[in-house]
């Protein structure tokens, strides 16, 4: 510390310390670090007490930030040495497995400590298959219905897209327009006695769909992006 230094900003406090920023910022939410004495700022004092056991504290803080679903899945992925895309991290979240942390531009950040503390291969295994994926085009050939008899489930909110990604011709700031659906809960649709799968395979091109008297949904859910 400089004899001249009368107080850190965040910036200058992790500098002082050889921490990342958001080790910073984790560190005084998790409550491992001392809020600033000084407004914004830490005072000289303030940071003598406690920089001593600055590297248990970083360790406890971590050292991954918290990620977008399509990063952690890079991170995943070297670390088993296995192929992990973003819907095998989605589905970690939705299980609380990974947390979602925070949200940047309507995408979920999940929690880096989490992430880093990861080490249930079997869950892995299990949220690869079951968090898997597919577009609506895929998604009408996995169920063998025709199109129009899908955009009925859809529209009765029998069928929602896990996510939204963006087609390999869309500008980045746009909104992204391809939906994906979780193969799972296709199946889990499937299973349903309540449709006759039977009879809606059977309906010929050009006849109304058996699906069209299902009443439409009213409710509108969140969709996760990534």
């Amino acid at each position: 510390m400089t004899a001249r230094a009368r107080s850190f900003g965040p910036v200058q406090l992790a500098r002082h310390l050889g921490w990342l920023e958001f080790q910073v910022e984790r560190g005084v939410r998790l409550g491992l670090v001392p809020a600033p004495d000084l407004g914004t700022h830490w005072s000289v004092v303030l940071v003598e007490e406690f920089e001593a056991c600055a590297e248990q504290i970083r360790a406890e803080v971590g050292s991954l930030p918290d990620l977008g679903a399509t990063r952690v899945a890079s991170w995943l992925a070297d670390r088993f040495e296995c192929e992990v895309t973003a819907d095998t991290v989605i589905e970690l979240g939705r299980r609380a497995v990974l947390p979602i942390a925070d949200w940047y531009r309507g995408y979920p950040l999940f929690d880096g400590r989490a992430v880093e503390r990861f080490t249930d291969r079997a869950a892995l295994a299990d949220a690869i298959v079951a968090g898997r994926s597919v577009t609506t085009a895929d998604a009408v050939a996995h169920l063998r219905i025709r199109r129009a008899d899908f955009d009925h489930l859809v529209r009765a909110g029998l069928l929602v897209p896990t996510r939204w990604v963006h087609s390999a011709w869309q500008r980045r700031r746009d909104e992204p327009e391809v939906a994906l659906y979780r193969v799972a809960e296709l199946d889990a649709l499937e299973g349903d006695p309540a449709i006759d799968w039977a009879a809606i395979r059977a309906t010929p091109r050009g006849r109304v769909s058996l699906l069209a008297s299902l009443p439409t949904a009213t409710n509108d859910d969140e969709e996760v992006q990534a």
